[in-house]
């Protein structure tokens, strides 16, 4: 069915509770398809499957890309949700099949969601007829005749299904990481054919490889290149993205490979309203809105009474329980739809997810709230409605977020629900901004020493290394190698080094952060309920941890760090918490220099010292705090990449005789510049910190640094040094248009200060970077 959505809108703007809360709304029209014609065309039996599946035509963005597949190119095809990209690799690989039934191909998903997902695509492909076995790994349908074997390959895979793959896939569908951990390493015992004859690799969602898990996974792809190099083969790859601003830049960094970019999109898409949804202010002076989460809730309930089928977004995990708990409460008076929504996150076990993947995509849920888990091209069946609690970090993210709804041809809503946080109120202010804005340059850093120092070990594990695979690996290659043989953890034999230590190198590896150490979280049985990341463990699971699993409080009696298990027990709680830390910043090494309106800018490696010290329990309804408590954690340091910049004695001097507050402006104008730095970068805010202070010890000045929040650095800072100019242009035009009078978190305030936004000065902040931009 179609809703009105019109209907639904005006009833939230005739509500007694509406305060002018959509800010903008923008209709999206809806967009003809656009053919082209292959020369040649698909072989017979493609063409027949697909007018089986009701599919006569190809897009233009399909057709041109299976041309230069055809032609021996590198391809990348980015165009939106729902475009039919997956065409794009599929039918040129089956074509391939036809020709060659010895072939082998790759294909790389991000996660085993997807993998499953296009498992089932594939199998309808080739035999649109024959029934898919959901509880298989391991198909071998025929396409006319040709037996086309093909499954997933990754660590729910039997063993049996995992050795029949081996032997006699045609095509092998996995995730980066098994690939860097059991497949690359075990290439001579196990692989030898596969990378003998293997003609095509596909990496699909190759925007989401960016930051941390981009660069381990460029780094993952040089290690499978030179693998496949020792067997005689040089596959071409075949990527697939959504919208981002430099796809040749991005996939040839990732890939070594100077790729060819389809980006005109040759599909239909169906009309979608989009709101920009901002919570009314609570307190004028203070410049406080209510609650971004409680407005969410709201809207989720109200579309679900509706029967739209809603998918609900948020960036953090707790949160993502948190509306599902305050949804059911607000639909206690309609008992069949508390079962009817549901949670999905990371850090729940893998059959609870593939529980909440099957009801989604058959129908059983209305709906569900989630982190970006769901952000990408998983078929969960047809949603109508996408609710995005908070800027999610990106433009790229929020129009993918907002592309789940509507994915088949019919009218959809997507809002944007903003926090009170800077760059969110930003966009309130200038919605116009948000929609022509060209979203932003993914990055990576290949180079990062820690992250390639991981990979180097596995490696020398794999294939000895030659001096002549620096330019494969990059920057710091001859130092790392040279600094492991004399550790002994390689060995140099005929000028190659191969590794000489005892362990299994690829088990370090952690593709999504930058360390490879987990913790557990279990019950007092033992029983394990979940995982998470070491660097975020003392932020979430510190004693007395209020942690959110499933929609359930579990309290957080001990988190054991030697042993790294956080022991939990399921207890409802009436606050959530929030912890708390403080930084120091040291200087080790300034790599470049500049003078920015005579202001010296720099650029170079830090040590950053972090420590959690205290945690605050605060009401979920009210966000006021009921107490604070201290903890004694020990403290943990950084190595990465920083800005900073200089502010004059001059410039003090007057900020001083105005009257205003020197430490509270240099505050301000940090916290500000954080805030918009992802305007710059393809970034969140968490993926940067910094510090300011009157007087550091290592420049004796007034300085401001920014800097990555990442060992070893991902290039975000140094994306802000490069454009320091236009980086303090828009801090200063985010305060200035901010209405609070003395700032306020959408301004100048952070969640994430250690410090609890003390002290800070609106005015000082202002007078700084009028002066530093010679705006006065």
């Amino acid at each position: 069915m179609d809703y009105d959505f019109k209907t639904l809108i005006a009833s939230w703007e005739n509500n007694k509770d509406y305060n002018g809360q959509i800010v903008y709304k923008r209709i999206i029209p809806a967009r003809r398809s656009r053919y082209a014609a292959l020369d040649p065309p698909l072989p017979p039996p493609l063409e027949n499957n697909l007018r089986a599946m009701g599919l006569k035509k190809l897009y233009t963005h399909q057709a041109e890309a299976i041309s230069l597949v055809r032609q021996g190119r590198d391809v990348v095809v980015v165009t939106e949700t729902a475009s039919g990209k997956s065409m794009c690799y599929h039918l040129p690989v089956l074509e391939t099949l036809l020709a060659n039934p010895e072939a082998r191909v790759l294909y790389l998903f991000p996660t085993k969601a997807l993998a499953q997902d296009q498992s089932r695509a594939l199998h309808t492909l080739i035999d649109p007829a024959a029934h898919y076995d959901e509880m298989k790994t391991f198909h071998a349908p025929s396409l006319d005749g040709h037996r086309i074997a093909f499954g997933t390959y990754d660590g729910d895979t039997p063993k049996d299904d995992r050795s029949a793959l081996r032997r006699t896939a045609n095509i092998l569908l996995t995730n980066p990481d098994m690939l860097s951990l059991g497949i690359i390493p075990n290439h001579a015992r196990l692989w030898a054919k596969f990378f003998a004859r293997l003609k095509y690799i596909v990496v699909d969602e190759v925007h989401v490889y960016r930051g941390v898990f981009g660069s381990h996974v460029a780094n993952v792809m040089r290690r499978l290149e030179r693998v496949c190099a020792h067997y005689g083969s040089r596959p071409r790859f075949i990527c697939c993205s959504a919208t981002t601003a430099n796809p040749e830049e991005h996939v040839g960094l990732l890939l070594n490979r100077e790729p060819a970019a389809v980006t005109q999109s040759g599909a239909p898409s169906a009309k979608k309203i989009f709101l920009l949804w901002n919570p009314p202010v609570t307190d004028e002076a203070l410049g406080v809105r209510a609650s971004s989460l409680n407005e969410s809730v709201d809207l989720f309930a109200d579309l679900v009474r509706a029967g739209a089928r809603t998918i609900v977004f948020a960036r953090a995990k707790p949160t993502v329980e948190l509306i599902l708990r305050f949804t059911r409460d607000r639909l206690k008076d309609i008992p069949e739809s508390l079962s009817a929504i549901a949670p999905y996150r990371g850090g729940y076990l893998p059959s609870d997810r593939r529980a909440i993947e099957k009801a989604l995509s058959q129908g059983a849920l209305v709906g569900v709230t989630c982190t970006n888990a769901l952000e990408l091209g998983v078929d969960i069946g047809s949603l109508e409605a996408a609710v995005i609690n908070g800027f999610p970090g990106t433009i790229a993210s929020t129009w993918q977020q907002a592309g789940r709804a509507g994915r088949r041809g019919r009218e959809s809503l997507a809002v944007l629900v903003a926090h009170d946080e800077p760059l969110d109120q930003y966009f309130m202010r200038h919605p116009e901004y948000f929609f022509e804005r060209n979203v932003e340059h993914a990055i990576i850093n290949p180079s990062n020493p820690y992250i390639q120092k991981l990979h180097l070990k596995a490696a020398s594990y794999e294939l000895p290394l030659s001096r002549n695979e620096e330019p494969l690996f990059g920057q710091g290659f001859a130092g790392q190698v040279r600094d492991m043989i004399k550790s002994r953890d390689m060995k140099q034999v005929q000028g190659r080094a191969s590794w000489a230590g005892i362990t299994f190198p690829a088990q370090e590896i952690n593709l999504r952060t930058a360390t490879a150490e987990r913790y557990s979280i279990c019950l007092p049985d033992a029983t394990q309920i979940g995982m998470m990341d070491a660097d975020t463990a003392f932020q979430y699971l510190h004693d007395g941890a209020v942690y959110l699993h499933l929609g359930e409080a579990y309290f957080v009696n001990k988190l054991d760090i030697n042993n790294r298990v956080a022991w939990v027990e399921k207890k409802a709680m009436p606050y959530f918490t929030r912890a708390l830390s403080r930084e120091d910043v040291s200087i080790d090494q300034q790599l470049r220099k500049k003078d920015f309106n005579a202001t010296p800018v720099h650029f170079g490696f830090v040590n950053v010292t972090h420590q959690v010290h205290s945690y605050k329990k605060v009401n979920p309804r009210s966000r006021d705090v009921i107490a604070r408590v201290d903890l004694d954690y020990p403290s943990e340091t950084l190595w990465t990449q920083s800005l900073w910049f200089f502010i004059s004695t001059d410039i003090l001097m007057r900020v001083e005789q105005a009257g205003l507050d020197i430490m509270g402006g240099l505050h301000a104008v940090e916290h500000a510049a954080i805030a918009m730095l992802p305007f710059l970068a393809m970034c969140d805010r968490d993926d940067i910190g910094g510090l300011s202070t009157n007087q550091h010890p290592d420049t004796g000045q007034a300085t401001v640094f920014i800097h990555d929040a990442f060992p070893g650095g991902m290039g975000l800072s140094e994306i802000g040094y490069a454009r320091i100019e236009d980086l303090l242009h828009r801090t200063l035009d985010l305060i200035h248009g901010c209405a609070c009078k003395s700032g306020c978190p959408s301004c100048i305030q952070s969640p994430k200060c250690g410090n609890m936004n003390e002290p800070l000065d609106k005015a000082a902040a202002l007078a700084i970077l009028k002066s530093l931009l010679r705006r006065n």
